[in-house]
């Protein structure tokens, strides 16, 4: 049997928040919803080339899940990437971050053990959609070096993700609408996103977003990206 054939099944969850007095339009025909805002969860859509549904209005927000179907109901979901999306077009795949967002950075951290300390390293690189033959590729851009006490509890991706989040803000592109591809703190990225802190007073500007993505799998140049950050980080941690 070949690795494709033990693959398990993957499932997608959408989850729209949905503004008030938005109608649904599905193959032409509108659905109204009024009222106060509505969440919907779990919504079992089957996308497919003649499928076309888009909501009137552009502030909606669609999070994107593609995780392992478990046979046992009772394990944790492993979910393989989840994406953020605004707007009024339901995302049918991952590629539509090219669409959603002006820039998309792919970083990881690693670290070792040395004297009492931990010797960190975060490697960010840039992706980019080639738009003659759709190909996908990474650009290494900068490596962060750090140290943090060996006691510290704080998670060093963070450090990584607040530095360049800090050094964007600062750049030429600190107004464009910036994807960051993550493989940690996933119960808390779209708190992260809708403003809460992400370390001390560090939070993430309203045009940038998370986006998380699994370094344990293949399913998408998401998680490509990342094992490619992770890859580089711990190379560069033997040196």
């Amino acid at each position: 049997m070949n690795k494709e054939e033990q693959k398990k099944p993957r499932e997608v969850e959408l989850n729209i928040e949905l503004h008030k007095n938005t109608p649904i339009i599905i193959q032409g025909t509108p659905i109204h919803i009024e009222g106060k805002d509505y969440t919907f969860n779990n919504i079992a859509i089957q996308l497919s080339p003649e499928f076309n549904m888009f909501l009137d209005g552009n502030n909606n927000i669609f999070t994107r899940k593609l995780y392992i179907k478990r046979e046992n109901v009772s394990k944790n979901k492993k979910i393989i990437t989840e994406t953020y999306f605004e707007g009024n077009k339901i995302p049918q795949n991952e590629m539509q971050l090219f669409n959603d967002y002006d820039h998309i950075f792919a970083m990881d951290t690693n670290y070792k053990d040395y004297n009492g300390k931990k010797n960190c390293i975060g490697m960010i690189g840039q992706l980019y959609k080639d738009s003659t033959n759709g190909q996908i590729a990474l650009k290494k851009l900068a490596n962060i070096k750090f140290e943090l006490d060996s006691s510290c509890k704080y998670n060093p991706e963070k450090y990584t993700w607040c530095k360049f989040i800090e050094f964007l803000c600062s750049s030429e592109i600190k107004n464009s609408r910036i994807a960051l591809i993550v493989d940690s703190e996933l119960d808390c990225l779209q708190n992260y996103n809708n403003g809460e802190p992400i370390l001390n007073n560090h939070k993430l500007p309203k045009n940038m977003k998370f986006v998380y993505a699994s370094a344990d799998k293949r399913d998408t140049f998401l998680n490509w990206a990342i094992r490619q950050c992770d890859s580089a980080a711990k190379k560069a941690l033997e040196h």
